[in-house]
């Protein structure tokens, strides 16, 4: 098995020396991360994403982490967590912190951080996810919070959304009647995806 991985790794750099889109060295490439995956090796995992890029970007770190992460490899999910490129794609960056987090068991550490990052700048994503953890006392505040927002919204869509989260659904009608027209370049279909209050629980 590892003569024949050895192989491969060798045939994809003799073809990127001559064109980094030759198909053998694709080809090799792909049965590398095949093998991997079966193998759940992170190491082999790595060394495919990093024969086609030494400076992943965040879609390839996103599948480093994401592999790792089902493999319970933590340790190097939060080396690639680490990585500078995430500058460029902080939502991307947060939600796998989030998943890296959950994963570890620090539900409470992953429960403020979401807090934080809300009081710091609510918004719909930050909002449900906290949502989903916080306790009927946390839920009280975050619903006072999101009623409190400042208006004009800046996004009627995602204001009425987090209003239907928190379960203020007298607030979400006024807003739905007083800036109805906002909603005219939504299509009907966008507006059916807002949960009941029910599922929100």
């Amino acid at each position: 098995m590892v003569r024949v991985l050895t192989s491969q790794i060798e045939k994809f750099r003799e073809a990127s020396n001559t064109s980094r889109r030759n198909h053998s060295g694709a080809t090799a490439l792909h049965g590398l991360q095949s093998v991997a995956e079966a193998l759940s090796d992170i190491h082999l995992y790595e060394t495919s994403v990093l024969l086609r890029s030494p400076e992943p970007n965040t879609l390839q770190l996103d599948s480093l982490i994401r592999f790792a992460l089902t493999i319970s490899e933590l340790d190097r999910a939060e080396h690639w967590l680490e990585q500078p490129q995430w500058h460029n794609d902080p939502r991307r960056h947060r939600s796998l912190r989030n998943l890296w987090l959950q994963q570890k068991g620090q539900t409470d550490q992953l429960k403020r951080e979401l807090l934080d990052a809300f009081q710091r700048g609510p918004d719909l994503y930050n909002l449900e996810a906290s949502w989903l953890l916080a306790d009927e006392q946390e839920r009280r505040q975050l619903c006072l919070q999101v009623e409190e927002l400042a208006e004009p919204p800046d996004d009627v869509y995602d204001r009425v959304t987090m209003l239907i989260t928190v379960n203020s659904l007298d607030k979400a009608a006024q807003l739905l009647v007083h800036y109805h027209n906002e909603l005219r370049f939504y299509h009907y279909t966008a507006l059916q995806t807002w949960p009941s209050s029910e599922s929100r629980n």
